[in-house]
C-alpha cells in the first residue's frame, strides 16, 4: 500500500512539473509515404471526413505532399507524401514521421540529443518570422519532426 502511494505521489509530482513547463509538446501530425496521393486523399477524406489543409508545392509542379485535417481546423494533421517513383530500400518500405508543434524546438531537441538522437536541420535560415524545423530519429528509427512556428 505504501509503495502504491509513493508511486502515485511521484506520478502526480512528475506530471505537475511537466504540465507547468513551457516545453509541453503538442502532437501536430503524422506523415506517411503513399504510392498515390490522390487515392490516399480520397480514402482518408471519405473514411475520416478530413479535408485538404495544404499542399506542397502550393502551385505548379507535381504535388509531393498534402495535409489533411478536420474541417473545423482543430486537432492534428495527416500528411501524405509521394517523393519519387524510386523504390524504398528493403526493410524501409514505409516512410513516416511524427510531427510535434512546440514552443522551444531547440530545448526539446537538446533533450533528444542527450538521449542519443542525432539532430538534423534542413538548412533553412533562422530568424524573425521564420519557423524552426528540427528532425531526429527515435530509438526504433522513426523520424520525429519538431516544428516551432515563427
Amino acid at each position: 500500500m505504501i509503495r502504491v502511494l509513493v508511486l502515485l505521489m511521484l506520478g502526480i509530482f512528475a506530471g505537475s512539473v511537466w504540465a507547468e513547463s513551457e516545453m509541453r509538446p503538442v502532437l501536430m501530425g503524422v506523415a506517411l509515404n503513399v504510392s498515390d496521393i490522390e487515392r490516399s486523399e480520397k480514402y482518408y477524406s471519405e473514411i475520416f471526413n478530413l479535408k485538404r489543409t495544404f499542399q506542397y508545392p502550393p502551385s505548379g509542379g507535381p504535388i509531393i505532399e498534402i495535409g489533411l485535417g478536420n474541417k473545423d481546423g482543430k486537432g492534428g494533421s495527416l500528411l501524405l507524401a509521394r517523393f519519387s517513383d524510386d523504390p524504398l530500400p528493403e526493410a524501409k518500405s514505409r516512410y513516416g514521421r511524427i510531427v510535434f508543434n512546440v514552443k522551444d524546438a531547440d530545448a526539446i531537441a537538446k533533450r533528444a540529443e542527450e538521449r542519443g538522437s542525432v539532430l538534423r536541420e534542413l538548412g533553412l535560415p533562422r530568424g524573425p518570422g521564420k519557423p524552426i524545423l528540427i528532425f531526429f530519429n527515435d530509438p526504433d528509427g522513426y523520424e520525429v519532426e519538431l516544428y516551432q512556428a515563427p
